[in-house]
């Protein structure tokens, strides 16, 4: 089986906005003024400003009534929105899949692209339904025949994985094509990886792909190319090209790059061997959600690597790392419990919740670290360590 990345994301502010003050956003005193007025549009993204603004103390729930206001009178965007809010149990709001997927049925019926991927989406993967791959499949082409370039990257993923549809890497291919024609960042990569898959014997090519997309910007093709480069270690010139392709994927906020930096100071490859420097980029990702570094910078105070040895902190790392969902910081944390007292397994307990309660803006990674991107780009202050 091959992992299925996913490429769901919150769609109603433009991109070009995710890296903005929000609270500047929602005091903009026209958009507030039309949303009040009843101005359907200006409600949608009026509400959902609300939700992402942490500035209000009442935010949260004046951002719910002014999309379910949207949502009433039949706006998609709005619908959309409200349903992912409560799919994921996005910013705070309390999951509630039953009414996620009532609101998307209607927004299915009337047409909308992002509704039928959604639900196919929830059909695949039985999110708060039956598992149905075969209805799953319909809704998720038939959004990709309505334009959407999400259900195109994920139909690929699906399609390439072989876990939740069946294995074809030609259906697999066409639809990485038409999301790269559609202008989604990610396609790219990913058909370099199916190519790969579906040539075995020609890897040149997949790498030309990955070249062509980082070229492009993309921070997974940087990534990949990156690691790549770093294999290659009698290649000076290859090891500061891995180097340079890793920094500006890690400056769009691709948390994995981070870790492969760390490893260039680790091992000394291309740059002087350094593991305070490492511990830096690994703790930039730590504090992001990113599961793979916090169980890093675990290690790294148990083994005194780049930091002074500190047991608790190590703990405290694996515990937030814990209750993200990491397996592995799991385990370690119950093996390693009974070597501490229970007021300093309290103090951790403590320093833990309060990290997750000012981190509750960040989208955390599962431990194979492919929900890696941070929740709003460019807000991530990278050492400059050139």
């Amino acid at each position: 089986m091959h992992s299925v990345k996913m490429f769901i994301c919150l769609i109603a502010l433009p991109i070009s906005l995710c890296a903005q003050d929000f609270s500047f956003i929602c005091n903009n005193e026209a958009l507030r003024k039309k949303a009040f007025k009843g101005d359907v549009q200006a409600q949608a993204n009026y509400g959902l400003c609300l939700l992402i603004d942490k500035s209000d103390p009442n935010g949260l729930s004046k951002g719910l009534e002014m999309l379910k206001a949207a949502a009433d009178k039949g706006n998609t965007l709005a619908m959309i929105n409200l349903a992912s809010t409560y799919l994921h149990g996005n910013f705070g709001v309390t999951k509630n899949v039953e009414e996620a997927l009532r609101i998307l049925n209607t927004a299915s019926n009337s047409g909308s692209p992002m509704a039928n991927m959604m639900l196919g989406n929830a059909y695949i993967l039985g999110q708060g339904v039956p598992v149905d791959t075969k209805r799953g499949e319909i809704l998720m082409q038939k959004a990709a025949e309505l334009g959407d370039p999400t259900a195109m990257l994920n139909l690929a993923a699906f399609y390439r994985g072989g876990e939740y549809l069946p294995r074809n890497l030609e259906l697999a291919r066409l639809y990485a094509i038409k999301a790269k024609n559609n202008g989604m960042p990610m396609a790219d990569d990913l058909l370099a990886d199916i190519e790969k898959e579906a040539n075995p014997s020609n890897p040149i090519h997949a790498e030309d792909l990955l070249k062509e997309a980082a070229l492009k910007g993309d921070s997974a093709s940087q990534f990949k190319l990156a690691r790549i480069y770093l294999e290659r270690k009698t290649q000076p010139e290859l090891l500061k090209e891995a180097y340079k392709l890793l920094k500006a994927s890690a400056k769009d906020n691709f948390l994995p790059a981070m870790i492969e930096i760390a490893r260039i100071y680790d091992e000394g490859l291309g740059k002087d061997q350094d593991h305070v420097k490492a511990m830096k980029w690994i703790a930039i990702a730590a504090e992001e959600g990113f599961l793979k570094a916090q169980n890093m910078i675990a290690n790294r105070y148990f083994d005194g690597k780049g930091v002074e040895k500190d047991d608790l902190q190590g703990m405290y790392w694996l515990r937030i790392a814990q209750t993200l969902g990491s397996n592995v910081a799991t385990n370690n944390y119950n093996n390693r419990k009974n070597e501490f007292s229970a007021d300093q397994l309290n103090q951790i307990e403590v320093q833990a919740k309060a990290w997750l309660e000012s981190h509750i803006h960040v989208r955390h990674s599962t431990d194979d670290g492919y929900d890696h991107i941070a929740e709003f780009p460019g807000q991530i202050n990278l050492p400059d360590d050139n």
